[in-house]
């Protein structure tokens, strides 16, 4: 160690002084004569001055002995002493020594020196690899036993100190009692590695060594020259008898601590390159080591490097502290150390305490104005490693005003490898920060929170802030165990937020609302006011599961327009709560401009089982409002309808169970021939399943009242294409049917089996409700819906929409009557037909009018297809199915077959015999417009007799093609040609009307005359030209008053049509 390398350099120049002394006192005598020369006694000198083992030698050019007569004293001069090892390398070398003797002291008292001084002193010395410096080499066992008088010393600093007399002061005391007082001046100490390699240099411009009786003083300079680097430090020291230690006072002048610390061999944790100035003072043990220390100091621009602390260097701008230690008890403080740095300032305050060979550092350290990004760069990576690791991963953004921290560590002194961190405390204010919890969560932005922490976690006091865009209010946050396998964060959140902005977080991962739910929050609209708690670990990639949000408060002024599809929320407000993964809510929404109590829960979990959603829908729906739904029934049911829904679904089942009540509501199914009157009971359910690929599955539904008792169930695929359905043989009003649909290759088979079924559209009963046209809240719809009806139909007559792609279906009804009104029906009724894309086929009706008249219709389709039909009395099986009344009589024959071009294109001819007609209102137009005499009276008694109706016909797809259709009667003769389709009921005919029939025909049947004045077969000396068009049930007529007086062959050529429906449609 540096210590005992001092202590044999005082020594050996203690020894050679002393020799010098005792020649100089026997020579005194011969001084006063003139100056003597010692050349004979320097080889003694040398002799004696160097290593037994001659490990290293002495050296002495010259030595001189000089009577100062002015000060009356002796002067002995050393000329160029030197200590070299044995490879001849200069370990000391001294130019010039002079002692002064005081010539009566040397002759009647202990020969002792007044004063030494020299000049030019050059020391070498060696740091070795262990640290320590000699000034010689030492053998291996020297070398052992001093390494182990160091660690002894430093392990076990409360072993019982030497005595003060034996100590290192009073040795030195001694030694300078005969030495006297020490001067040195322009001195250097040369610092070498283990290489030879000369790696530093301190310059002592002067070194003064005193004592007395009452003890040691030393009072020097040194200039430490390290690389390009210089400073200053002045050393006082000073020890007084009988004490055990030593006093000492240091003022240091830009000293690089680093450099010095690099020369010493002192091996330090952490590296300062800035320059230190100020006061150091305190006291040192009988053996040189320091036992208490104060100290006063400031920093210059520099560099504070800890690799164990810090990725890199931080830059040192200024600082200072002051405080004091004591080693010994190790005790002490430390306060106002502060350094300023680019970006914050870091101040610390610390003690000291030990106790049974344990020391504890308690530091309190402050930064002020921090920002996020740099907090990597300030806090100790070996200090509250998991509070910092969270830190500097999480925290992207935002500025620290304050941050304070306690650490506490422990452990032997000198052996800083092996000190543990007991515990690290702090506090931390933020503001405008940026908190990212991982990839899948959204980031907490614009925060300003105070926060506790220890190495478990912290406590924050969050301010505000924003989570996405969620405006967060005044709350506690905890992040915990960050000492554990597993750190959480729990945030308890009071916040006042746009719904959409709710929705907007449960849509992103690792939620994935719209994912698991269907749910779309685009449109939402609305307020939430809640408290909402998350907790969930700090792992970068989460579950849902893993996330534990609570929540509770209030939903109003929902609006939302597609969080589910083809349901619309308009207003309301709900209350809310959000625990263990589930959802619920609860309140009044208007649903579809509906007022509704809603409830609905959803389980977010992955590992839920069961139903993960519920919902409910109770509510009392007008009969306008069903519009608002998408679903057209208030021609159907007038009134309020009581609706109660509700809904469970999970990962593989979704059921809906539906119950109605109609019990206010008047019910019309005039197709089927039964209404209710509003106040009677009835009601209605149905249990609904969906599957995961779209389809409905409907398990039952029953519907019971008055006169209704049906139940049945079905099945619908993707899209809403029915599969199969059911119903069961069940009363509804005159009807008793059972109905089933299913499909064969995909073509719907519909059966429809019972002992009656009213026809569609027959009105029997007589039961009176309200016109749902004249509620009033319908008024300004029926305006609209009007307008829009008008606008629809004249863009329709512009631009004609392509005819849709007929679905084949295939119909088989068996039942034992068909109802057609309260006293006419069909027994039995039988029909069976197929349609595809082409049109109808395979028809076959064969039937009884509830007078006994038969009728039959068969379409037969093969290589030809063709028909055939019949009735004896067409008029009464017109009368039975209701079309017209005022027909009596008439038997029809049917005949066609398809045309070897085109089977599907069916030509034939129908033949009418012995029929009349009265109270035709297209016929009475048609006669009047005659103005003959007699004709409408008849027309409206018992009506005009025709003998015959014939004509020919072709059947091609849906649509009929009329030509040559004659009548002929004693009054009137028609003839007809034009288009009707017996899809949508449409037609388009043109003809004429003739008076007088016999008359006209006799003329139109003389040759060549017949052609030019009546126009040939069917016209008449006097015709009338009319068109027919509209739906079959309500033709309107159009009639050519100048055709009348126009010859026949000139009507043809001016006034002759070929109706057309494509004509109709342009």
């Amino acid at each position: 160690m540096l210590r005992r390398s001092w202590i044999v350099l005082i020594e050996s120049l203690g020894l050679v002084l002393a020799l010098l002394v005792l020649l100089a006192g026997a020579g005194a005598w011969r001084v006063m004569q003139g100056p003597i020369t010692f050349s004979q006694i320097i080889p003694t000198l040398q002799q004696h001055l160097s290593a037994p083992d001659g490990a290293w030698q002495t050296k002495i050019e010259s030595a001189l002995l000089i009577w100062d007569k002015e000060k009356n004293q002796l002067v002995f001069k050393l000329h160029q002493a030197r200590v070299v090892d044995q490879h001849h390398q200069i370990l000391l070398q001294l130019p010039d020594l002079t002692l002064n003797m005081n010539i009566r002291r040397a002759l009647t008292d202990f020969v002792s020196p007044l004063e030494i001084s020299g000049t030019g002193l050059v020391i070498n010395m060696m740091r070795q690899e262990d640290g320590r410096f000699v000034l010689l080499k030492e053998t291996a066992a020297e070398a052992s036993h001093a390494a182990e008088g160091a660690a002894a010393s430093t392990a076990a600093p409360t072993t019982a100190e030497p005595k003060a007399e034996n100590g290192l002061w009073a040795r030195m005391a001694r030694q300078l009692g005969v030495l006297g007082a020490v001067h040195f001046s322009h001195a250097r100490i040369n610092i070498h590695n283990t290489r030879q390699q000369t790696i530093g240099q301190a310059s002592i411009p002067h070194l003064t060594l005193a004592s007395d009786r009452r003890g040691v003083y030393v009072d020097t300079r040194l200039e430490v020259l390290s690389g390009q680097k210089q400073g200053k430090i002045d050393v006082r020291l000073a020890w007084q008898g009988k004490r055990d230690y030593a006093s000492f006072d240091v003022t240091l002048e830009t000293i690089v601590l680093d450099q010095v610390a690099q020369l010493a061999g002192f091996s330090a944790p952490l590296s300062l390159t800035s320059p230190v100035s100020g006061n150091v003072r305190g006291q040192l043990s009988t053996q040189g080591d320091l036992e208490q220390i104060a100290f006063d100091l400031s920093l210059g621009a520099g560099e504070l490097s800890w690799p164990e602390a810090y990725d890199k260097p931080i830059a040192v701008l200024a600082g200072g502290c002051h405080g004091a230690l004591n080693i010994t008890q190790q005790q002490g403080q430390w306060q106002a150390c502060e350094i300023k740095t680019p970006h914050p300032v870091l101040s610390t305050t610390g003690t000291l305490a030990g106790q049974n060979n344990r020391t504890t550092v308690d530091i309190h350290v402050m930064v002020n104005d921090l920002p996020a990004d740099q907090m990597a760069n300030y806090w100790p990576m070996n200090l509250g490693k998991k509070p910092r690791q969270w830190l500097t991963k999480h925290m992207t953004r935002g500025n620290f005003p304050e941050m304070t921290s306690h650490v506490q560590l422990s452990g032997a002194w000198g052996q800083w490898q092996g000190w543990a961190l007991d515990n690290i405390t702090g506090v931390i204010n933020l503001e405008g920060g940026t908190i990212a919890f991982n990839d899948k969560l959204p980031a907490a932005e614009g925060l300003k929170l105070a926060a506790a922490y220890t190495a478990e976690g912290f406590n924050i006091d969050l301010k505000e802030g924003r989570f996405d865009n969620i405006v967060l209010s005044p709350s506690p946050v905890v992040i915990r165990d960050l000492s554990g396998d597993l750190p959480a964060i729990n945030i308890t959140a009071n916040t006042q937020t746009a719904l959409a902005h709710i929705f907007s977080v449960l849509e992103k991962p690792p939620i994935n609302l719209k994912d698991k739910t269907g749910f779309s929050a685009e449109g939402v609209q609305g307020t939430v006011n809640a408290q909402m708690v998350f907790d969930f670990p700090l792992l970068a990639s989460l579950t849902v599961d893993q996330i534990i949000i609570k929540a509770s408060g209030k939903i109003a002024d929902v609006q939302a327009k597609g969080l589910v599809e083809g349901v619309s929320i308009d207003g309301g407000s709900a209350a809310f709560d959000l625990a263990n993964n589930i959802f619920s809510t609860k309140g009044q929404l208007k649903v579809n401009g509906v007022m509704a109590d809603v409830a609905w829960m959803q389980n977010f979990s992955n590992d839920a089982r069961g139903d993960t959603q519920q919902a409910s829908l109770q509510a009392t729906i007008a009969d306008w409002q069903w519009d608002k739904m998408g679903l057209p029934l208030r021609y159907y049911w007038r009134g309020p309808v009581g609706v109660s829904l509700k809904y469970a679904g999970g990962e593989k089942a979704k059921k809906l169970n539906a119950a109605l009540d109609f019990t206010q509501t008047a019910l019309v199914l005039d197709e089927f021939g039964w209404r209710k009157a509003a106040g009677e009971k009835a009601e209605g359910t149905a249990a609904i399943l969906f599957d995961n690929d779209g389809g409905v599955t409907i398990e039952t539904f029953k519907a019971q009242g008055k006169g209704m008792a049906l139940s049945g169930h079905g099945k619908l695929l993707a899209g809403g294409r029915v599969d199969e359905f059911a119903l069961t043989a069940a009363p509804l009003g005159p009807s008793q049917f059972a109905l089933t649909m299913t499909r064969k290759d995909g073509v719907p088979l519909i059966e429809v089996i019972g002992d009656a079924l009213v026809m569609p559209g027959a009105k029997l009963s007589e039961i009176a409700v309200p016109d749902v046209a004249d509620e009033p809240e319908r008024k300004e719809q029926k305006k609209e819906q009007a307008a829009a009806e008008a606008g629809a139909a004249s863009a329709s007559q512009k631009k004609p929409s392509p005819a849709k792609p007929k679905e084949p279906v295939v119909f088989d009804v068996q039942v034992g009557k068909l109802i057609t009104t309260k006293e006419k029906f069909f027994a039995p009724f039988q029909l069976s037909a197929e349609r595809d894309d082409q049109g109808w086929k395979n028809i076959s009706l064969n039937t009884t009018t509830h007078t006994g008249v038969p009728f039959h219709f068969v379409m037969t389709h093969g290589a030809i297809t063709t028909i055939q039909g019949g009735t004896p009395n067409f008029g009464a099986v017109l009368s039975a199915w209701d079309a017209l009344n005022d027909m009596k009589g008439g038997a029809l024959i049917l005949e066609g077959k398809g045309v070897p071009e085109n089977p599907r294109r069916v030509k034939g001819d129908a033949r009418l015999s012995d029929f009349s007609i009265k109270n035709l209102p297209v016929l009475a137009t048609l006669i009047n417009a005659l103005s003959i005499t007699g004709l409408p009276e008849a027309l409206a008694g018992e009506g005009i007799r025709f003998d015959k109706l014939k004509g020919e016909f072709e059947l091609n797809g849906d649509e009929v093609t009329l030509t040559k259709w004659i009548t002929s009667g004693s009054n009137i003769g028609l003839n007809l040609e034009g288009v009707v389709n017996v899809e949508t009921k449409d037609a388009k005919m043109a003809g004429s009307i003739v008076p007088f029939n016999t008359v006209n025909r006799v003329i139109s049947d003389i040759p060549v005359i017949g052609d030019l004045v009546a126009g040939g077969y069917g016209g008449g000396l006097l015709a009338t030209n009319f068109t027919l068009t509209g739906k079959l049930d309500k033709l309107e007529a159009s009639i050519n008053p100048f055709s009348a007086f126009t010859p026949g062959i000139f009507r043809k050529i001016f006034f002759d049509e070929k109706p057309t429906l494509d004509e109709e449609n342009q």
